[in-house]
């Protein structure tokens, strides 16, 4: 699709659909219109479900309706809940496995974890984000009893997880970086994380030590990135910091309800929609 003109397809985004939180939004997402995006790109900015099976349910209906989805996982998606097929039947060793399970199996399903350019010149770039108490300032020591995301399990500690995260990132951020620069041609790029990757972005009710990925900043407007979708608060909201347009559209509300007829935010549409706005089709 790198050769398709910039106007060959729409780009839609929403967070925290949490597929697994009762019937009501499988219902949802069962039925959004089958014909409406099916030349369309839809990023889904992370705690998709608690489950592998519950995030695997998820893409495999967003990819019955989009053309394209990429995806990038959220606390949520990285727990590995007791009791579930997670800890009993797949037997994910730890929080990376579950990660690296996730991977193959969007490449099996045909959903998308990688960046890529989807049109001539306009790129869709997930990055991949665990929270730090970097948010707090220099000098900070977390209080070791206090426990987030305890279903998650990191080899690494989950104070140094983030830190993997952004390595990840780099590799592909210095590609997009070389590429532009071989071009001599600033790209349109819209970009999504799960938690926040700007210190002036509200957390709202969530705590901040376990909400902020401040390093992913550096990262957005190293591509000069016009867009970032992000997730994890639950509060949707617009802010512009640094020539960057910050978006969240979470499906679930502060107390995980939602509309039974939620629509996507559209942040690209033959060009980068200066203000997104909830698209006007279910």
């Amino acid at each position: 699709d790198a050769q398709k003109a910039p106007n060959f397809a729409r780009i839609f985004a929403i967070s925290d659909v949490h597929i697994d939180h009762g019937d009501s939004v499988v219902k949802w997402a069962e039925g959004i219109s089958a014909t409406e995006f099916k030349n369309d790109i839809l990023m889904v900015a992370g705690d998709l479900g608690d489950t592998f099976n519950a995030v695997q349910i998820g893409l495999k209906i967003f990819k019955r309706k989009f053309r394209r989805v990429f995806y990038v996982p959220g606390n949520h998606d990285m727990w590995i809940r007791p009791n579930t097929q997670d800890s009993t039947k797949l037997k994910f060793k730890d929080s990376i496995c579950k990660l690296l399970a996730m991977l193959d199996m969007c490449e099996k399903i045909g959903a998308e974890m990688m960046p890529a350019e989807v049109m001539r010149g306009v790129f869709v770039v997930p990055l991949l984000s665990w929270w730090s108490s970097s948010v707090m300032g220099p000098g900070y020591r977390q209080d070791d009893n206090l426990v987030y995301d305890a279903f998650c399990k990191w080899p690494m500690g989950d104070q140094i997880a983030h830190k993997w995260f952004v390595q990840w990132n780099d590799v592909f951020v210095k590609r997009i970086q070389k590429l532009q620069k071989e071009r001599n041609e600033k790209a349109q790029v819209v970009t999504f994380s799960h938690f926040l990757p700007h210190e002036s972005l509200p957390a709202g009710g969530a705590p901040s030590l376990a909400s902020y990925s401040i390093e992913l900043q550096s990262q957005i407007e190293s591509i000069n990135t016009q867009c970032h979708i992000w997730g994890h608060t639950h509060c949707n909201a617009s802010y512009c910091l640094n020539g960057v347009n910050y978006q969240q559209h979470s499906l679930m509300g502060a107390e995980y309800g939602h509309s039974p007829q939620a629509r996507f935010l559209k942040v690209y549409d033959g060009k980068m929609v200066d203000q997104p706005r909830s698209h006007n089709v279910y």
